[in-house]
């Protein structure tokens, strides 16, 4: 674990062969994470709201099923591709949440859910970028 978090710093160089197929490989790895907190969302969901049940558990379940699809893809072929977009959706999901906080949305959801959910997605962020970096080097050769 303490070889793999210099690897995150965006702004550190990999230098050999194996420190990019880590790299890469932290991109599947943040696709586990968000397909983790996929399922850990809606069973939340389904606990606090009232919210239909087999609506609830259908979306995290299927999202969390392709997350972990892409991110078993991305362990075995280590593509920058895969990254890149997760990189972009996990902005997304940061950018929607910091926005609901300050436009005080009225949600069912408490603030410290809100709270592990935009550490899910910075953690993840974290790894996305550093799988993307990772696939580039391996793609340059």
């Amino acid at each position: 674990m303490a070889d793999v978090l210099p690897l995150l710093n965006p702004f550190k160089r990999l230098d050999t062969e194996d420190d990019a197929i880590t790299a890469a490989q932290a991109g599947a790895v943040g696709a586990f994470v968000m397909a983790a907190s996929s399922v850990v969302d809606a069973l939340v969901t389904l606990a606090i709201t009232s919210s239909d049940p087999k609506s609830v558990l259908t979306d995290g379940l299927v999202r969390a099923l392709v997350l972990a699809g892409v991110g078993g893809f991305q362990w075995i072929r280590m593509t920058k591709l895969i990254p890149l977009v997760l990189t972009v959706l996990a902005s997304w999901g940061l950018f929607e949440s910091f926005w609901a906080v300050f436009r005080s949305m009225p949600s069912d959801m408490p603030l410290w859910y809100r709270a592990v959910g935009v550490l899910f997605n910075g953690v993840a962020l974290l790894l996305f970028m550093a799988g993307y970096r990772g696939g580039r080097e391996l793609a340059r050769g």
